[in-house]
C-alpha cells in the first residue's frame, strides 16, 4: 500500500488591520513560526497505520476496509491515555466530509477544544479545489455576505485509500520519519502540523468546516479539510451540524466492531514485513502560485489476506 508524503498545511494568521482581514500562511511565510502552544501538545513518536487489509484496495469506502482503520483509529488513541472514538452507529455509512467532522469534534472535545460547529458548502468547495489541485485549500475572504473568515487550518493528502486513512495519519502519524514532506528532521517546524491544525486553539468565535475527496490531476485519489474561524453576531450556514448525542458508548456496540479489532491487530503482526521507498514529484502552480516539490515516499507491500472473521473469508 503506497505511503506517499503529506504536506503541510497553511495556517492563516488571525490579525486584522483596520477592516482588511491578512490570512498569512504560517507554515510557509518568512519568518513566521508556527505557534505550538496554539495546539495540545504532540504525541512523542509516531504511531504508523501499518498495512491495511485487502479490503481497503478492492472496496476503499467500504465497511470492512474503514472499520480496520476506525479499530487502528482508536488503537492509537488509546496509545495516547484517550478511549475510543465514540462514533455513531451508521458513521461507515456518512459521507466523508462528515466522517471528518465527526472525528475532527471527537478529538477537539476530548482536548478540551471548542468544537467545529458543522460543515458549510463555501468550504467544501474550498476543499475540493484543493483536491483537484494537490494544495492545501483556501477559503474564500466571506462564506456568507457579513460573515468574513478572520483565520483558518487546512490539510491535504494523496494516495490514501479513504478518508479516514488521511484523518488517521494526519492526526497519529506526521512526525519525524513519518510521510510529512514538512518533517525534515526531527523538532522541524512541520512535524506533526496537521495535527496541529486539526487541534488549533481558535479564539471564541465561529468554527465551520469543509471537506472533500475525490481524484487529482495526476489521476490520485485525494483528500482535503479545512476549519474556518469567524465572529461576530451571525454565524456560518451549515448544511450538516455537529451532533454530539448521536454517539455510542464503546466500540463493541460499532457494526462488525470486534472483527475490526482482529483485523488491525493481524495487520500489526505483519508491519515489520513491509519495507520503505521513496519517490518525489514537483508541482507548478498558476502563474504568481509559489513553486513546489511534493515529496512522496512510498511504503510497499502486502496486504494480509487471511484470517477469515464472522464469516468472511480474506475480509482481513
Amino acid at each position: 500500500m503506497q505511503r506517499p508524503a503529506i504536506r503541510l498545511t497553511a495556517l492563516a494568521a488571525l490579525i486584522m488591520v483596520g477592516l482588511v482581514i491578512t490570512l498569512v500562511g504560517l507554515g510557509h511565510a518568512p519568518g513566521v513560526a508556527r505557534a505550538q502552544a496554539n495546539a495540545p501538545a504532540d504525541p512523542p513518536a509516531n504511531l504508523p497505520l501499518g498495512p491495511l487489509p485487502a479490503s481497503c484496495a478492492q472496496a476503499p469506502s467500504g465497511p470492512a476496509c474503514e472499520e480496520a482503520i476506525v479499530a487502528a483509529l482508536d488503537g492509537a488513541r488509546g496509545r495516547l491515555g484517550l478511549g475510543p472514538y465514540e462514533l455513531p452507529h451508521d458513521f461507515t455509512s456518512l459521507a466523508p466530509a462528515r466522517q471528518l467532522l465527526v472525528l475532527t469534534d471527537l478529538d477537539r472535545v476530548a482536548y478540551g477544544l471548542a468544537p467545529v460547529a458543522g460543515l458549510n458548502a463555501e468550504l467544501d468547495q474550498s476543499a475540493r479545489a484543493g483536491v483537484e489541485q494537490l494544495s492545501d485549500p483556501l477559503p474564500p475572504p466571506e462564506l456568507t455576505p457579513g460573515v468574513a473568515v478572520w483565520g483558518f487550518a487546512s490539510n491535504w493528502a494523496s494516495d490514501y485509500p479513504n478518508a479516514l486513512a488521511a484523518y488517521y495519519v494526519w492526526m497519529y502519524d506526521d512526525g519525524y520519519g513519518s510521510a510529512n514532506a514538512a518533517c525534515t528532521s526531527p523538532g522541524a517546524e512541520g512535524c506533526w502540523g496537521h495535527r496541529q491544525d486539526i487541534l488549533w486553539r481558535f479564539p471564541e468565535g465561529w468554527l465551520a468546516m469543509g471537506a472533500a475527496t475525490g481524484i487529482d490531476v495526476y489521476g490520485t485519489p485525494s483528500v482535503a479539510m479545512l476549519i474556518a474561524y469567524t465572529r461576530g453576531a451571525q454565524s456560518p450556514t451549515d448544511y450538516y451540524a455537529w451532533n454530539p448525542t448521536a454517539t455510542v458508548a464503546s466500540t463493541s456496540k460499532r457494526p462488525s466492531g470486534r472483527c475490526a479489532v482482529d483485523r488491525a491487530r493481524r495487520a500489526a503482526r505483519v508491519r515489520s514485513a513491509h519495507s520503505a521507498g521513496a519517490r518525489h514529484r514537483s508541482k507548478t502552480g498558476r502563474a504568481g502560485a509559489r513553486r513546489e516539490q511534493r515529496a512522496r515516499d512510498s511504503r510497499a507491500g502486502r496486504a494480509p489476506t487471511s484470517g477469515a472473521c464472522a464469516g468472511r473469508p480474506g475480509s482481513g
